[in-house]
């Protein structure tokens, strides 16, 4: 059986080391990418001479290319959707009543 032990470095680390970036905050380089992605397609536009900008241009994609659309929606839909549910008892006492009332049963009350 072998003795595994964890040493610690002793070795100096520089003055700013594990200060990274904030978290959220985007890489400077996929920033940058993403601004000129916006761009681009904005001044394509529908007619590919910028009608409409962005919109317009979302829309030529959606009709020509939708798997090209369904992927940016599949990237773009998670960031849009946020939801806080909660459930109310009066919630669901009122949907056992209308349940009971599409089988046809008297509701309990």
């Amino acid at each position: 059986m072998t003795d595994t032990r964890v040493v610690k470095s002793t070795a100096r680390k520089p003055p700013r080391a594990g200060m990274g970036r904030v978290k959220g905050t985007p890489n400077k380089t996929t920033a940058v990418l993403k601004d000129a992605i916006l761009l681009a397609a904005d001044s394509a536009g529908q007619d590919m001479n910028g009608k409409d900008g962005l919109m317009g241009y979302c829309r030529f994609l959606a009709e020509k290319e939708p798997r090209a659309f369904a992927s940016l929606l599949g990237r773009v839909m998670p960031l849009q959707l946020s939801a806080a549910v909660s459930v109310d008892d009066g919630v669901a006492e009122l949907l056992r009543q209308l349940n009971g009332r599409t089988r046809g049963l008297p509701s309990e009350q």
